[in-house]
């Protein structure tokens, strides 16, 4: 009886590896297996060289095509005169529309697999009553992500430019203040709103498409006296040697 038992799961264990194994060249396998193809080039476009994802594009269109299949049928002779008659199914058709493509658009095909970073300019007012030279702070600036971004300080407003893969009218960036002495400045608020403008090329950059505007997040300032242009500044603790 076991030995029977042993005998019907060694049968039924061999039949469906060997539908496992036949799974592997059916049609269906490579059209699922181009498909895949396919997305990892729409997922890589962003952050892969060009010629990588056209190569993925191209394998997996490749393979969808070749699970399509093209089939070939009908022979007869007409008046002693042989006739062939071929039937083109999937492959076929779809191969001679995408290489009919790849002529009439071949000047264009560079600029569709073409990876462009554009970037947003962040420009951040101190609109506060404190009037501390944002030249004299120690800033960083982070996306949320936390990745560090390039900042230009300047008097009373800071730049920044964060790259960005698609845009999002969301996109925040985050900025830590803080005085020369290490105290720290920011407000309660580090990641502020922002308002985006869409730029015309060229007109801050070639690869600047996108402008945002915001208040600096600096917290308010307690002036304790006055510098030589009567200008309200922060009182620092001074220490003797």
């Amino acid at each position: 009886m076991l030995w029977q038992m042993l005998e019907a799961l060694a049968s039924l264990a061999k039949a469906a590896y060997t539908e496992f194994k036949l799974f592997f060249g059916t049609p269906l396998f490579f059209i699922l297996l181009g498909c895949g193809f396919l997305f990892a080039a729409w997922r890589l476009m962003q952050e892969t060289h060009p010629s990588f994802v056209f190569l993925l594009a191209i394998l997996g269109l490749s393979i969808v095509l070749y699970g399509t299949g093209t089939q070939g049928v009908g022979s007869a002779e007409f008046k002693d005169v042989p006739v062939k008659v071929a039937v083109a199914g999937g492959a076929g058709v779809l191969a001679g529309v995408f290489g009919f493509g790849v002529l009439w658009q071949s000047a264009k095909i560079g600029d569709v697999f073409r990876t462009t970073h554009q970037y947003g300019l962040v420009v951040l007012s101190n609109k506060t009553d404190n009037l501390l030279d944002l030249t004299t702070l120690r800033i960083a600036a982070k996306s949320p992500d936390g990745r560090q971004l390039h900042l230009l300080a300047k008097s009373d407003t800071v730049e920044i430019v964060t790259p960005m893969a698609y845009f999002s009218d969301k996109l925040r960036v985050c900025v830590e203040l803080k005085t020369a002495t290490g105290k720290p400045v920011t407000g309660p608020n580090p990641c502020p709103p922002l308002k985006w403008t869409k730029v015309e090329v060229g007109e801050y950059g070639e690869q600047v498409s996108q402008v945002a505007t915001g208040d600096l997040p600096l917290t308010a300032a307690q002036p304790t006296r006055t510098d030589d242009r009567n200008r309200a500044v922060e009182q620092t603790a001074f220490s003797p040697q």
